[in-house]
């Protein structure tokens, strides 16, 4: 057997950190745009869940200030729930425009 050159294991070493490196940042960027995807979706349904509840909270009272029970609370929860889809379509799009810069 011959004797490997001291270079050669330099070079060898050189190469096994650089793809260790490189498999460490591919991982970090995979786990990055994992927990960028999760919050991007916890944030869109926090839009839909707080605009159907506002509209709610303001339809309840509304019905109890005025006594028009179930009336203004079904009326007000559908103008929330559209105002929360709303809010979370231009959420998603305003995603989508910083993903493209």
């Amino acid at each position: 057997m011959s004797k490997i050159p001291d270079d050669i294991k330099k070079l060898d070493a050189e190469i096994k950190k650089i793809k260790k490196a490189e498999h460490i940042d591919t991982r970090a960027k995979e786990h990055n745009e994992y927990f960028q995807a999760t919050g991007s979706g916890f944030q869109i349904s926090v839009e839909i869940f707080a605009g159907t509840a506002v509209g709610a909270s303001i339809g309840y009272f509304l019905d109890d200030l005025f006594d028009s029970h179930p009336f203004l609370l079904i009326i007000f929860l559908l103008m929330g729930g559209a105002a929360g889809i709303l809010n979370a379509y231009r959420t998603a799009k305003s995603m989508e425009e910083d993903k493209e810069k």
